[in-house]
């Protein structure tokens, strides 16, 4: 029994540190692609084409796993490549049409008599030619300068000036984006969506299959140090971004600890994967697996509402934090205290998931989990202030982490022997793949 335990113990530390490494990166990754000046457009394209390869990876990779019983060497593999293809994201260049400006100006002081009339010629329109909705920064009041032109003038006084600096910021444009910073951040994304996603559906098989068919009930007490591991350092992550950026003297927020972070908490949770003891097991072909899944209608109706769970989170994942930067007040400690609120409220739904599931059963929790999802959506357009993010958050629990633990639970009942890994890996794509890319693509359209 204590060998039982310890190999749990070892779960647990996985499930922390491999969500705290995701924490690191994943709720900041939409607005570090918006700071090097990635439009809403493009970071629904790539978060769209990053839930495209989520749909294939897990499964593609838990039917190998599952083949070839190396469940452990796959997740190593995985993690490893995965923080590989995510830190040099933070080295791709900036968009070159987002530059600073310095501008001096000179204000004039003069009165200026002329014997006949009077031509005034405004000479600063670029300004009055510009939108408002693209000022990014007003700091002093300005006023357009004027020429005048008379005849035979007489100056009374003599003229004064006084040097002032005008800052300015180019909006991006769609036209001018589409070239190298979006290539190579499409690029890492596509690499980075390929070894990261396989790895969460992979731990989840692994402890099913450890727990065994009589404690699958006891999976939410193993994945909620995942959401204890996510919450303390997203918000962690957070705070120290806000610090470093102001140290910097710098109105743009500087991400590099999100990429540290993700690189060592990645490096930390390959090294403890290999304590794990997964059993080891003869599976069917995966041919003949796959072929079994599909064919069974249980299954297939199971997948379609995981896919419309997994299109609400794709929508919030991909532009809430994006959204949330624009209500008033919003830093990156919020954003971080936001987190940590949802993943607090995942806590306690982890731990109680398989008492609930044996109240009501997994299709009950399921159908719970959309209706909450759905008001979570709903009560984000209502937002006046970054702080009621908060109050939106707590909602996280419910209509995430509950119908998640039943997911993998469900799934793990309805799989055949030797398909654990398959069937959680082929809902964990439909979950993050399908639903969230069409999520984050419909969300992009709508967002713009």
């Amino acid at each position: 029994v204590m060998k039982v335990e310890y190999d749990l113990l070892v779960v647990k530390l996985v499930n922390f540190l491999f969500y705290a490494g995701m924490a690191c990166f994943m709720p900041y990754k939409a607005i570090y692609q918006k700071s090097i000046g990635l439009t809403p457009s493009q970071n629904g394209l790539i978060q769209a084409l990053e839930k495209l390869i989520t749909l294939f990876s897990p499964p593609i990779v838990g039917a190998i796993s599952d083949k070839f019983s190396f469940h452990k060497s796959s997740m190593i593999i995985c993690i490893l490549l995965s923080v590989g293809f995510t830190f040099p994201m933070y080295f791709v260049p900036k968009v070159n049409n987002g530059l600073n400006h310095n501008v001096d100006c000179y204000v004039t002081n003069t009165t200026i008599v002329c014997s006949n009339s009077l031509n005034f010629t405004e000479g600063c329109n670029i300004i009055e030619n510009v939108d408002a909705a693209y000022l990014l920064k007003c700091w002093d009041d300005y006023n357009n300068s004027a020429t005048v032109t008379c005849e035979e003038p007489t100056v009374v006084n003599n003229q004064t000036e006084d040097a002032i600096q005008l800052k300015c910021k180019d909006e991006t444009t769609e036209q001018d984006t589409y070239g190298l910073t979006f290539m190579w951040v499409v690029v890492l994304t596509v690499f980075y969506a390929f070894f990261t996603n396989p790895v969460q559906p992979l731990i989840d098989a692994s402890t099913m299959n450890m727990l065994g068919e009589n404690r699958m009930q006891d999976y939410g007490k193993q994945r909620l140090w995942g959401s204890v591991g996510f919450g303390s350092v997203a918000l962690l992550v957070g705070f120290v971004t806000d610090v470093f950026t102001k140290s910097k003297s710098t109105e743009e927020k500087d991400y590099l600890f999100s990429f540290i972070g993700a690189l060592v908490f990645g490096v930390l949770t390959s090294i403890v994967c290999y304590k794990l003891k997964v059993p080891k097991h003869n599976p069917p072909s995966i041919l003949s697996g796959l072929t079994t899944l599909v064919k069974d209608p249980r299954i297939i109706a199971f997948l379609c509402i995981v896919m419309v769970g997994g299109y609400n989170l794709g929508v919030k994942y991909a532009f809430v934090f994006w959204y949330a930067e624009s209500l008033p007040g919003c830093n990156q400690t919020i954003i971080g205290l936001a987190i940590l609120t949802g993943c607090l409220t995942e806590v306690p739904m982890f731990f109680v998931s398989g008492w609930i599931a044996g109240k009501i059963g997994y299709n009950a929790i399921l159908v719970f989990g959309l209706i909450f999802a759905s008001l979570r959506c709903f009560l984000y357009t209502i937002l006046t202030s970054a702080w009621q993010l908060l109050l939106v958050e707590a909602l996280h629990g419910l209509s995430f982490a509950l119908p998640m633990a039943a997911m993998c639970s469900y799934a793990a009942t309805l799989a055949p022997e030797g398909m654990t890994a398959t069937l959680i890996g082929l809902t964990q794509g439909v979950y993050w793949g399908l639903g969230n890319m069409l999520g984050a693509l419909l969300g992009g359209v709508l967002y713009r």
